[in-house]
């Protein structure tokens, strides 16, 4: 339950910082306003800067979003969502004015600037005790730290705010039947039925203001007034935004974690103690702040990330406890790669801290996975870290269509060598288990045999297969000077050598560079990068777009949406503005730094590339394969490889004829 929980934690602060980055673009000039109307003791704070319209004939996504077919297509989903208000609302006098008043809201809420704020303050709580207990209702101690919350959000009202207001006024009346009745927005406060808890909506000049609490209103004036510093005069926000600055900001996102971990001591009771206890069990008590901003740079989408963790790698943080990759592992992997994936994990001190956190947790629950590949490694007499010791603690996989693969057909494993003496006798512990395990050829001359052969001054060894229906994956690996390579076939591998022995082919590394490469990687332990031709995937998957929105205008039709497939955007009006992405992870001593680049909002690209390694494994996990070819299990059994086993055991589904 535990991974389960750590795991939504995950998606909840992805989501966050992937919907902050994708505000604001492409961006139109920041409004200095926003940030002085913040309170300077704010724990969260995002800005969005003014969205432009893209350029027609453009570069990468601003030219996307400013191709004339894209914006066509949005012109006629906005004229579907209004035709279809005024249908589902025929008959009421406010019909016509509700279904344009809304759309016009909605598109001032997306293309206009904007931002949110959120303090504590454990002041308010009293006043909102009191005043619920004046109405004759009474507020649970473990929810009055909700009253002390003071959440901001302020609009710029578009280039008619008299009209905008009148807009927001009545359609306010609508939606509360009458209870609010007013055609000026003055501290106007709305009906809402959480104790406790006001909503007040104000507008000021050109802005919108909408708060929790009178004290949220004050400030916002105060900061549109020019009277107030607010957030910007903060020392603590500047230090850590400086190091996410874009030039074409197009979101600003800051997060008070320290801030946020003191509320919960101080404001929420018990349940805050006992929120906190875990936070502090999982070693992250000492976050400090974190900071995200996207923007537009030498025509591309740019995402900065920074996290404040002053230097701690311990419990939940042992995932930023490697050592590094270094750049001339980079020198191994063609330039011209589709996919590049590669990370530095100390993987024994996460396995010692998961169980750790485990222990402390009382978790019953153990891992599976980590249990058998235990009990396997027991049976070779080898333990987890006589398995990782002959290697440095980082890994590349990547993939090019000139080393023999199309994208992800081919890949390659490189592990670091670092003991060759020690990673040559595991080496040789493994193949002749594996040829010991392997059932001798039938009197059919069906089997699999794992064989080796020299290419280029090294052995590669492979599974080679007589079989009925053989698999279209034969793993294997060579190990070299340097690298233990691991791939699904031998031509991949051969491929890969090929590459190493042509002086004139560029390498990956000449990538990782600020000046003529695509992104300067930021100082310190390089943890993660990642890069994907996306020009390459365009052209593999595009083709198939029609098909599928065929099948979305279909839907539409039946939801009542006036949307036909002629009105989607075609494969042809896409392709030109896919590009590279790339993005890098590194530590660099105080937190972890993250940036990612190109055509698309980076943060989309990385979410696919953290799925594709799930789906494969999956993929993997469900496939086996006897001596008449590929087969899906019928059952999965714990799969052991002491030596009475046979190769029929290892690889025979139960329950299979």
């Amino acid at each position: 339950m535990q991974a389960a929980s750590n795991d939504f934690a995950l998606v909840i602060f992805s989501v966050i910082t992937w919907f902050s980055s994708m505000l604001g673009l492409p961006p139109e000039p920041r409004d200095p306003v926003f940030i002085k109307a913040a309170p300077a003791d704010a724990v969260l704070y995002l800005e969005w800067a003014p969205r432009g319209e893209g350029k027609a004939n453009g570069e990468e996504f601003e030219g996307l979003i400013g191709d004339p077919e894209i914006r066509s297509f949005f012109r006629e989903a906005d004229g579907s969502i209004r035709r279809l208000m005024i249908e589902i609302m025929e008959g009421s006098e406010d019909a016509d004015r509700l279904a344009n008043a809304i759309p016009e809201f909605l598109e001032v809420l997306m293309m206009s600037p904007g931002s949110i704020s959120v303090r504590f303050d454990q002041s308010f709580i009293g006043e909102a005790v009191k005043r619920i207990e004046e109405a004759g209702e009474k507020l649970p101690v473990e929810a009055q730290g909700i009253a002390g919350i003071v959440a901001t959000v302020m609009l710029q009202m578009g280039e008619n705010p008299d009209e905008m207001e009148q807009h927001i006024a009545r359609t306010i009346k609508t939606i509360t039947e009458g209870g609010v009745k007013t055609n000026k927005l003055d501290h106007t406060e709305l009906p809402i039925k959480i104790p406790g808890m006001q909503l007040i909506v104000h507008r000021h000049k050109e802005y919108l203001i909408i708060s929790t609490h009178t004290s949220g209103i004050d400030a916002s004036i105060a900061g549109i007034d020019g009277k107030d510093q607010g957030l910007s005069g903060s020392a603590r926000f500047q230090e850590t935004t400086e190091k996410v600055a874009i030039a074409r900001t197009g979101s600003l996102f800051w997060l008070d974690v320290k801030g946020i971990y003191n509320a919960m001591t101080t404001g929420f009771g018990l349940p805050g103690i006992m929120a906190n206890g875990v936070v502090t069990m999982l070693g992250l008590e000492k976050l400090d702040s974190m900071a995200c901003a996207s923007g537009i740079e030498d025509g591309k989408v740019v995402v900065r990330n920074w996290t404040n963790t002053q230097g701690v790698t311990t419990k939940a943080m042992a995932f930023a406890s490697g050592s590094g990759i270094p750049k001339t592992r980079f020198d191994l992997v063609p330039r011209d790669a589709d996919l590049v994936v590669g990370g530095s994990l100390d993987v024994q001190k996460v396995i010692a801290e998961y169980k750790k956190l485990t222990i402390a947790l009382e978790q019953s629950e153990r891992s599976d996975l980590l249990e058998d590949f235990q009990s396997n490694l027991k049976e070779l007499d080898l333990s987890i870290s006589e398995l990782l010791k002959p290697f440095a603690d980082n890994a590349i996989v990547y993939d090019a269509a000139g080393s023999g693969g199309l994208f992800f057909s081919g890949p390659i494993l490189l592990l670091e060598v670092r003991d060759h003496e020690l990673a040559t006798n595991l080496l040789e512990l493994i193949v002749s288990l594996v040829r010991e395990k392997l059932p001798p050829f039938d009197e059919r001359s069906r089997g699999v045999l794992l064989s080796e052969g020299e290419f280029l001054g090294e052995k590669i060894y492979f599974l080679d297969q007589a079989v009925r229906r053989p698999s279209m994956v034969t793993p294997a690996f060579c190990l070299t000077k340097d690298s233990l390579i691991v791939g699904i076939h031998p031509q991949s591998i051969k491929g890969h050598l090929r590459m190493l022995g042509d002086a004139k082919r560029a390498r990956f590394s000449s990538r990782l560079s600020g000046e003529k490469g695509d992104i300067a990687v930021p100082e310190g332990k390089v943890l993660l990068v990642r890069y994907l031709n996306l020009q390459t995937v365009g052209k593999l998957t595009l083709p198939f777009l029609p098909y599928g929105e065929l099948a979305a205008a279909s839907q539409l039709k039946m939801s009542r949406f006036d949307i036909t497939t002629l009105n989607f955007p075609s494969s042809a009006a896409i392709l030109p503005y896919l590009k590279d992405h790339i993005s890098v992870v590194v530590n660099d001593g105080k937190g972890i730094v993250y940036e990612g680049r190109g055509s698309l909002p980076p943060q989309i690209i990385d979410t696919v590339l953290w799925f594709l390694p799930v789906f494969g494994g999956g993929v993997l996990d469900e496939l086996t394969f006897d001596q008449s070819g590929p087969r899906l299990p019928v059952e999965k059994q714990r799969v052991s490889i002491n030596r009475k086993s046979s190769m029929q055991e290892l690889l025979e589904p139960v329950g299979a004829n």
